[in-house]
């Protein structure tokens, strides 16, 4: 337990079926997550320096992940990131999709390089699924107790 209880947040998607079944979890759940959970955290804690551990097994056609994210989503946490803090570093987890992999990295980058990417106009429409909000429900209930930007 100790001092440091709290300060991992995980979201975890709890899917019926698995999370990895394809198309469960969207875009515009993370999108989600980032702005009810994510960048909350990252204003409350107040870091020097951000680490993105960038992993792309999450993206559409990804043989382990099966997530379905598209590279938007990438460019658009990154730079959500960088809007909350510019010290950022940016490290290669994984993605077994080459070509996805590739526009993924190229996401992160041009994000970084203050790059605009519009949103494509089949995620625009996008709502968070209920699977994806109930994540988010139960994640921010599990970690109020922590973080003070979770208690409303």
């Amino acid at each position: 337990m100790g001092e440091g209880k709290g300060l991992k947040v995980n979201i975890p998607w709890d899917i019926p079926d698995g999370p990895t079944v394809e198309g469960k979890i969207i875009d515009m759940d993370y999108v989600q997550a980032f702005k009810e959970i994510v960048i909350p955290v990252i204003k409350e804690f107040n870091s020097e320096l951000i680490i993105i551990s960038a992993g792309f097994d999450a993206m559409k056609g990804d043989p382990l992940g099966k997530i379905s994210l598209s590279p938007w989503v990438f460019h658009w946490m990154t730079k959500s990131l960088l809007e909350v803090n510019p010290r950022i570093m940016v490290t290669l987890e994984g993605g077994y999709n080459l070509k996805m992999l590739t526009k993924g990295t190229n996401s992160c980058i041009s994000a970084l390089l203050g790059m605009e990417r519009k949103i494509p106009k089949e995620i625009a429409v996008q709502k968070p699924t209920k699977e994806g909000l109930e994540a988010i429900r139960k994640c921010k209930e599990a970690l109020k107790k922590y973080w003070k930007c979770l208690e409303s």
